[in-house]
């Protein structure tokens, strides 16, 4: 076993060791602004990780003290479990990151600590009763931290297998991002009025596309449709309850982090423009003299780099006798296209699965069509070959 002036020469050693990782990230110089402010974030709170860690190891009760020993062990281990689970929970989600409840959290393990070490030494019967329910609470704790950090760990894996190309919905992203930016328009139009939209889409590194979309009221839903004009379809590529919130319609699932206007110049002309910004993007909304949308920019706040733009070639609300190309063409064929399970529906509910196709490069060449029986049916869907010309560019 052990003796303890080593234990205590080793804690010093590792304590220092420590000590000097954390100066290092303290005065490691990140630039400001953009994407660099979460891996700042990161960097202080992996600082605090290991300040405490390293002041800890100089931390030294007597081992004669069993309950001056447990307490000290007990305090260390609530931080360190908060610590590590927030610098986790920073490296894979830094747009998520709570600092006030960070903060808090970190404040009522002080006070427990405190209080604690109080009773301890006033009030050795309190401390008695208080000990058992501090252990209660670290247990509690690691559930809690557990808990959001597998969340977080869920929605980055989903957010990754969506970006990465070995992952089938990564080919479905442009038709989300048209759908999206369908909604934007969507959501300005009158309540009772349906909407017609031809939008010209440029993706990074791909060739700008013009797509139709149709936002008809049709019972208690908004059904938006991308019409497919050689193939004569329409494919419904999402639906929402007419009473539903802008934040229900599938933009997103809460109010953007910081929205602000401004003046945006597009080649001559001056738009009055809304910037929005969520965790990972900002998308500035152009607007006309007559109050409809022209231009919307989609940049990334991880690069920094412009990632999309959009055009809003024509727009039309219109309803009763006013619909003219606000409503579904004749003799167009109806299918319901699930963005989120790459798959689609007929007319009669039978389902079908789009499954990418690649060469012998990786290089994505075109999707594959296949029944509920498995068998290969691409041929009978001329519109998911448009689609694929719509993905690739």
């Amino acid at each position: 076993m052990i003796d303890l002036s080593t234990h205590f020469a080793l804690s010093i050693t590792s304590s220092a060791i420590i000590g000097t990782a954390a100066l290092v990230l303290a005065f490691l110089r990140i630039p400001h602004g953009g994407q660099w402010d979460k891996l700042s974030r990161a960097r202080w709170v992996l600082f605090a990780t290991f300040a405490i860690l390293s002041f800890s190891g100089y931390f030294k009760a007597s081992d004669e003290d069993v309950q001056l020993l447990s307490l000290a062990t007990l305090g260390v281990a609530s931080y360190q479990a908060l610590l590590f689970s927030y610098t986790s929970s920073v490296l894979i989600a830094p747009g998520q990151f709570p600092v006030r409840r960070f903060a808090l959290i970190l404040v009522l393990i002080s006070l427990a600590c405190l209080l604690l070490g109080c009773s301890k030494a006033l009030f050795p019967s309190l401390y008695s009763v208080l000990w058992p329910l501090a252990l209660l609470a670290y247990t509690v704790q690691l559930v809690v931290h557990t808990y959001m950090f597998r969340r977080l760990a869920h929605r980055a894996q989903a957010n990754l297998e969506d970006y990465y190309d070995d992952d089938v919905t990564a080919h479905l992203t442009p038709v989300r991002r048209m759908f999206y930016s369908a909604l934007v328009v969507g959501v300005m139009a009158q309540k009772d009025s349906d909407l017609y939209l031809n939008l010209t889409i440029a993706i990074k590194n791909r060739k700008a596309k013009t797509t139709e979309f149709l936002t008809l009221k049709e019972g208690s839903l908004s059904n938006t449709y991308m019409l497919f004009r050689n193939s004569k379809v329409a494919a419904n590529v999402g639906s929402a309850d007419i009473d539903d919130d802008f934040t229900d319609t599938g933009i997103a699932t809460e109010l953007p982090a910081r929205m602000w206007s401004t003046t945006v110049k597009v080649g001559p002309t001056d738009y009055y423009a809304e910037v929005y910004r969520d965790e990972d993007a900002e998308y500035t909304l152009c607007f006309g003299t007559n109050g409809d949308p022209v231009y919307m920019f989609e940049k990334s706040l991880y690069t920094g780099n412009l990632e999309a733009s959009y055009l809003y070639k024509t727009i039309q609300a219109g309803v009763g006798s006013s619909r003219k190309l606000c409503a579904l063409p004749r003799n167009f064929k109806n299918y319901r296209l699930d963005l989120e399970e790459n798959v689609f529906y007929d007319a009669n509910d039978n389902k079908y699965t789009l499954n990418p196709k690649t060469d012998s490069t990786g290089k994505f060449i075109g999707f594959t069509v296949l029944d509920k029986s498995g068998k290969d049916v691409t041929n009978n869907f001329k519109w998911v070959r448009e689609l694929f010309d719509l993905l690739v560019g």
